[in-house]
């Protein structure tokens, strides 16, 4: 395979719509837990809501931080799933199965012997990243690609 680098594609106005979102949840809930908000301090929320809230909306940071939003093909047909928190690394043998997500529309999967990738399906360039990929794995299957 070629050495190269796919980056997701996503809009400028959408990143600020997603943080800017996920931050006001934050300061919401900080808000709340620290009693800045007059009716977290009566008794009309439970004195652990403010915690559950934190939580979610953690899970809700970490989740869009988890996902790749740069693809790195390097020597010897490694390919490298690169987001905000975490690097797969993933030899391109050892991919089986590249299909649309079931329950997330415009989302794959990336199947290997290790693991699974979701990943978005916005990259640029991703036409040619199949391709190469077809030719060094035969096997792999590609569903919706």
């Amino acid at each position: 395979m070629p050495v190269a680098t796919y980056r997701l594609y996503v809009p400028f106005p959408l990143k600020i719509i997603l943080f800017g979102t996920l931050g006001a949840f934050t300061v919401v809930g900080l808000a709340l837990l620290i009693g800045l908000i007059p009716f977290a301090q009566q008794d009309a929320l439970p004195k652990r809501f403010p915690i559950f809230w934190l939580g979610m909306v953690g899970w809700c940071c970490f989740w869009p931080l988890s996902i790749p939003h740069k693809i790195v093909v390097s020597e010897g047909s490694q390919i490298e799933f690169i987001s905000v928190i975490r690097r797969r690394r993933v030899a391109a043998t050892d991919m089986r199965l590249i299909r649309p997500d079931t329950f997330q529309s415009g989302f794959l999967l990336v199947r290997a012997t290790r693991g699974m990738v979701r990943l978005l399906n916005q990259f640029d360039g991703f036409h040619e990243l199949f391709g190469s990929l077809k030719v060094v794995n035969p096997d792999v299957e590609l569903h919706g690609c």
